[in-house]
């Protein structure tokens, strides 16, 4: 999993083609979608922020998630978009797991229970990876003690394998 900095140009952008070309040109875009501008550094993204502070077209900062191809839930596009080559999942709305254990009857019927609230599955190492709503991650807890099965939240940001 790993960590991307995005910044969202004011809607004004799309009437001036030649402002949006001099950003593509001038800068070290990772990736877009529609008014956002993915970068990999900070540092990257920060230049940019700048740049359209001052000609007043920011809109907004925030981190996102790239995330490996996988199944979307039916909230997925509240917390997260595709753009033609990645999906990005918003780092502050979001939060991951994955079960560690438990007997296999178990963890199926938790799956059930959990399936409800997903957002994004993805796989690192033949393994689910399941993303929900950050503020969800106490009803995760609950259905994993209900069912006697183990997970594990993942710490996106000190996390250095990509999904």
């Amino acid at each position: 999993m790993r960590i991307y900095y995005a910044v969202e140009a004011n809607t004004i952008i799309e009437e001036v083609p030649e402002f949006k070309a001099l950003i593509f040109s001038e800068t070290n875009i990772f990736d877009s979608y529609e008014g956002i501008f993915i970068f990999e550094t900070k540092e990257a993204a920060s230049q940019l922020e700048i740049l359209l502070e001052e000609a007043g077209l920011l809109e907004s900062q925030f981190e996102l998630i790239l995330a490996k191809d996988g199944i979307k839930g039916e909230t997925f596009a509240d917390f997260g978009f595709v753009t033609e080559h990645c999906t990005y999942l918003l780092h502050d709305l979001v939060c991951s797991f994955s079960i560690k254990g438990g007997d296999k009857i178990s963890i199926e019927m938790a799956n059930l229970q959990l399936h409800e609230h997903l957002i994004y599955e993805s796989y690192l190492e033949n393994k689910p990876i399941y993303f929900i709503e950050r503020h969800l991650k106490d009803l995760v807890k609950g259905i994993a003690n209900a069912y006697d099965i183990e997970v594990s939240f993942f710490e996106l940001d000190k996390q250095s394998k990509k999904l």
